[in-house]
């Protein structure tokens, strides 16, 4: 039994490479859709749905009674400006939007960066809006039960990590 010397035997141990596999993942994957950025899309989209129809968004007691709000009460008791706007129209064009460019941003084709920077931008901006939206409607109202933090409640929260999930399905969608 001989022993090869260094020089043989690293000609004969084939050389590995960990970037290898995944390129050549990426260059036969030709699905027209990114299916990650797609899923991660509709589940922001699904969230911010869930925050506008049925989560509550405001828990308190007044008068040693519970009352809480969910989001269709904040819009007849808003003062025209920014929060009677997204309580009334806003949330809804913003999960429509988000929606729209995301999943345009997940196809796979020439013009999907220009759809994919414009759905980040517009993802990571709306997700403000429903504090800013709360924060206001606080300072515009006449009592000082809607300035206390502590009674939001998941709500508005859903509504940010939603349009947040988008942008971040976006962001995954593939440039080819």
């Amino acid at each position: 039994m001989a022993i090869a010397s260094g020089a043989e035997s690293t000609q004969m141990m084939p050389r590995v490479s960990f970037a290898e596999p995944l390129a050549a993942r990426a260059r036969t994957d030709r699905r027209p859709i990114a299916v990650v950025g797609t899923v991660v899309v509709v589940v922001g989209v699904a969230t911010q749905l869930i925050a506008i129809t049925v989560a509550n968004w405001w828990d308190a007691t007044v008068a040693k009674r519970p009352v809480s709000m969910q989001f269709a009460d904040f819009g007849p008791r808003s003062v025209r400006g920014f929060a009677f706007m997204y309580f009334s129209w806003g949330a809804w064009l913003i999960a429509g939007l988000t929606l729209g460019l995301g999943l345009v941003a997940c196809v796979r084709w020439r013009g999907a960066h220009a759809f994919r920077i414009v759905a980040v931008f517009l993802g990571v901006t709306a997700s403000v809006a429903p504090i800013v939206a709360l924060v206001v409607f606080a300072y515009q109202s006449e009592t000082d039960l809607f300035q206390v933090v502590r009674d939001y409640t998941v709500g508005p929260y859903l509504a940010v990590l939603g349009t947040l999930a988008t942008a971040f399905g976006a962001i995954a969608g593939s440039a080819r």
